[in-house]
């Protein structure tokens, strides 16, 4: 596993043209905020959301579809009850990575 910046991160100001993706760090250095990537291409906007959304999302992604497999694979307990909280949790990792409002 890769050690990459803790999300989630967010979009930030423009910066030269383009969009900066940061997360807030809580320090007082910086405003509180830790640069992650400066977007700089011709669709700066939606790609810098697009970047932010599937970083925010990925382990989200990756733990639901870890439960979908052990459920699949007969290695957890498959009642009514599990189902609709795998089916729930893989609800939220989707919006989520649709850039939807979820509530916590």
């Amino acid at each position: 596993m890769c050690n990459h910046t803790p999300n989630p991160w967010k979009i930030a100001e423009y910066i030269d043209s383009g969009r900066a993706i940061r997360r807030d760090t809580h320090a007082h250095n910086n405003g509180g905020q830790q640069q992650i990537a400066h977007v700089n291409s011709n669709n700066h906007e939606a790609d810098a959301r697009f970047i932010v959304r599937a970083c925010n999302a990925h382990f989200a992604l990756v733990e639901v579809l870890g439960y979908c497999i052990g459920f699949l694979a007969g290695e957890q307990s498959n009642t009514d009850q599990d189902r609709e909280e795998i089916l729930e949790y893989a609800h939220t990792a989707i919006a989520m990575a649709q850039g939807k409002q979820v509530s916590e």
